[in-house]
């Protein structure tokens, strides 16, 4: 017989047995019909007796064990990645309450990474399984999932100069790079980069760029450039000095101003 939810013991009842005697005879038991049992195996028996002469018989009562044991595991934990390594080291966990309606035999860590095993944010999820066993046999599971999360920014090494000098073209405008394509970036997982301006935009003198890094986890680290336009066009002197001037009357020559020099530069023009 099965036992009774949430306890170890069952109440078993039976048809009792009659006892006949050519005098008269008095029956006795060890236990009554509606007793409660344990589980496990009890023996049943009844004796007969006249006064002089006794007779018994027994039976056996089977109380099974059919209900599982209980577990709860730990909470869902997160654990924060080391950047030096981009993983955690696995902690100490165990179930958070455990149980049986009998008696539990013993509990154990069924599956998942163990005390001290190194956790690569890679692999994140992981899951921890516990075990429990009574003493019947019967078993019970639960699972723990351990997080490693990165929550440090990216690390940005910028080799750049102070200003960053663009070579200029003939209308001493320059086309803006991706500045980060020179940039050292230090990041566990993936990050991406947005920069103001974008690449390919025309920029005409003094311009602050700023490159935007975000990795997977959302943590953001910004860097700021100084952009300059160099002027590489060199300036163009215009002098003409093909007049011709007459003789002052009675005179072998004349006083002459010449023109002074024109300075054309597409960045700068001085007279």
């Amino acid at each position: 017989m099965p036992n009774t939810a949430g306890v170890c013991e069952a109440p078993i009842s039976w048809t009792a047995p009659t006892a006949s005697d050519n005098c008269s005879a008095t029956l006795t038991s060890t236990h009554a019909s509606g007793d409660v049992f344990p589980v496990g195996t009890t023996a049943v028996t009844y004796t007969a007796t006249d006064g002089v002469n006794s007779v018994s018989q027994s039976f056996l009562i089977t109380v099974t064990d059919e209900e599982d044991p209980a577990i709860t595991c730990a909470p869902n934990e997160s654990l924060s990645a080391e950047v030096t390594f981009c993983g955690a080291i696995m902690p100490s966990y165990s179930p958070l309450a455990f149980s049986d309606n009998c008696a539990v035999d013993s509990i154990w860590q069924s599956g998942g990474p163990l005390l001290g095993d190194t956790l690569d944010l890679s692999g994140s999820p992981y899951f921890a399984q516990w075990s429990v066993v009574d003493l019947a046999g019967r078993t019970s599971s639960c699972t723990q999932r351990i997080d490693v999360v990165d929550v440090d920014a990216p690390v940005v090494i910028c080799p750049l100069p102070a200003v960053v000098l663009l070579p200029g073209d003939a209308n001493c405008e320059a086309v803006m790079p991706q500045l980060s394509d020179s940039m050292f970036v230090t990041e566990c997982g993936t990050y991406t980069v947005v920069q103001s301006p974008a690449e390919g935009t025309t920029v005409n003198g003094p311009t602050t760029v700023t490159s935007t890094f975000t990795d997977a986890s959302g943590n953001v680290t910004d860097v700021s450039d100084e952009v300059d336009v160099l002027d590489m066009t060199p300036p163009v002197f215009n002098c003409n000095l093909s007049t011709s001037y007459n003789a002052d009357p009675g005179q072998c020559g004349t006083m002459v101003t010449l023109p002074s020099g024109i300075d054309v530069d597409t960045l700068i023009s001085d007279v």
